[in-house]
């Protein structure tokens, strides 16, 4: 549809975006049928300060809580990467720009196609069962990028599809699975703690960059690899 000889510029932009709208309007009235149950507050408000003192003492006392925590923020790493496997795929193997599109339609693809697979895990298994999954394959998918960057354009799209997978099984795996933890009074406070210590996801893509320019892809796809099955067995306890 964006190619130059379907539609002229910019009704191509015009039809993908308003296709884009629409199918988002259509979702979300499936947010209408939700019901969410009440749960209990625990206690009244308290300062941004005392929340920030409360921290280490239910860090403390809620080992799985901070095992979370520490997997959460050392699997950013395979997010760090994500932007830099199409940097990758230009800089080194050399691929057309043509190719970036089909590129994230494999993405794209790979994302719709994981719901049915996490939602099965999910509901099979459990919400840590997505969560220690999704770290497997965030650990295989620099080794399939190394892999098929000798293979040529087409084979790479299987890291693509791959990251589809990884980031869906994200989304619907780690949250679920903090909510598991949570006694149902705190559920809020240990949603606030995880936002507040997530700083490794912030800057991950900054210092990715950076890691890259001084070790190269090879380095930093391996080290990803290491990092993510160094959680795996973390939060496999």
């Amino acid at each position: 549809m964006l190619d130059p000889g379907s539609f002229p510029f910019p009704l191509n932009y015009t039809i993908v975006l308003f296709t884009a709208f629409t199918g988002l309007f259509i979702a979300s009235f499936a947010f209408l049928t939700l019901r969410e149950p009440p749960s209990e507050v625990a206690g009244a408000n308290q300062p941004f300060w005392h929340f920030l003192r409360s921290i280490p003492g239910i860090l403390r006392k809620d080992n799985k809580f901070l095992r979370f925590i520490i997997v959460q923020n050392t699997t950013s790493i395979s997010l760090m990467v994500l932007p830099f496997y199409l940097v990758f795929a230009k800089e080194v193997m050399k691929i057309d720009n043509s190719f970036i599109g089909n590129y994230l339609i494999f993405q794209v693809t790979g994302t719709i196609l994981s719901n049915f697979f996490w939602g099965r895990v999910g509901t099979v298994w459990s919400s840590k069962a997505v969560v220690k999954s999704c770290i497997l394959l965030g650990s295989l998918v620099p080794l399939v990028a190394l892999a098929t960057a000798t293979l040529g354009a087409g084979p790479y799209s299987v890291v693509f599809f791959l990251i589809g997978f990884l980031i869906s099984g994200r989304r619907i795996g780690f949250d679920p699975y903090l909510l598991s933890l949570a006694p149902a009074g705190e559920r809020t406070v240990y949603l606030g703690i995880s936002g507040t210590l997530s700083i490794l996801v912030a800057i991950s893509p900054v210092v990715g960059g950076v890691v890259i320019e001084l070790l190269g892809y090879n380095f930093v796809f391996l080290a990803v690899t290491l990092v993510m099955l160094t959680s795996f067995f973390i939060i496999k306890e």
